[in-house]
């Protein structure tokens, strides 16, 4: 008995170790998110991903907007329109509608 809780500690201290190095590596990492506009205002873009699910992005006014490889504004954005909205620490860095 004693065995089985020992190899569960190790199991659990594993398994917080091998998650915390794997977010040591994302950060600073672009990721890139696709979805479909839902609104889009001078600050504020709603979207839902590929699955349906609406989410936020607070846009800076530092984040290039791109609407077939012209910059553009985020308010120049339609629902509707397919984009992908890359981010890097959790931050948007961009949003292109291709």
């Amino acid at each position: 008995m004693f065995r089985c809780l020992s190899l569960g500690a190790v199991a659990i201290a594993l398994a917080v170790f091998v998650s915390a190095a794997n977010a040591k590596d994302k950060k600073g990492e672009e990721t890139n998110h696709e979805g479909t506009v839902v609104s889009a205002t001078a600050n504020m873009l709603v979207m839902t991903d590929n699955a349906g699910k609406e989410h936020s992005h607070t846009i800076g006014a530092d984040v290039k907007v791109t609407i077939d490889g012209k910059d553009s504004k985020l308010t120049d954005l339609k629902k509707g329109d397919k984009v992908t909205v890359s981010t890097k620490d959790g931050k948007v860095t961009s949003v292109q509608k291709k």
